[in-house]
């Protein structure tokens, strides 16, 4: 197997243990985290998406996707995911990094106040948290060019 595609193999592995951090922390957040400590795993998880964010839309990353494509023995699995990766790619980049920062701490906080919602049984107290989570989408739509 080409160099250049193992060294893609070894970047994208960095990717991926950053979001399974981030899967860990959204883990303990919906089992284990006291009501007190929502915000400050809010922050970690918007923290750790700007990180994988930033991997996911490198310059160097961008060369190592192309590099791999050159690789000439690559069967067609690992074209086929070099495509997919560099569609990806495309996609992250269109994201600024404030934004996935913003998209991931609203997320966090309208799981908490849906929680908290639930617990009521009060839709009211999750309605602010929902109505920001549709602007954050359509914002997102019009940044990737849907109308």
């Amino acid at each position: 197997m080409g160099t250049h595609f193992e060294k893609l193999k070894l970047y994208t592995n960095k990717i991926a243990d950053v979001k399974y951090a981030i899967s860990v922390l959204n883990w303990d957040q919906e089992t284990y985290m006291p009501p007190k400590g929502q915000s400050f795993r809010a922050q970690q998880i918007a923290t750790l998406s700007g990180m994988a964010h930033e991997l996911a839309s490198s310059e160097e990353y961008a060369l190592l996707l192309q590099e791999a494509q050159l690789d000439a023995d690559l069967n067609a699995v690992d074209k086929r995911n070099i495509e997919l990766l560099l569609h990806d790619f495309e996609k992250a980049k269109k994201l600024p990094k404030d934004f996935v920062i913003k998209l991931s701490q609203a997320t966090s906080e309208a799981f908490h106040a849906w929680i908290q919602a639930r617990k009521a049984n009060d839709f009211n107290l999750f309605a602010p948290a929902l109505e920001k989570m549709v602007q954050i989408q359509q914002e997102k739509a019009k940044i990737y060019g849907f109308t």
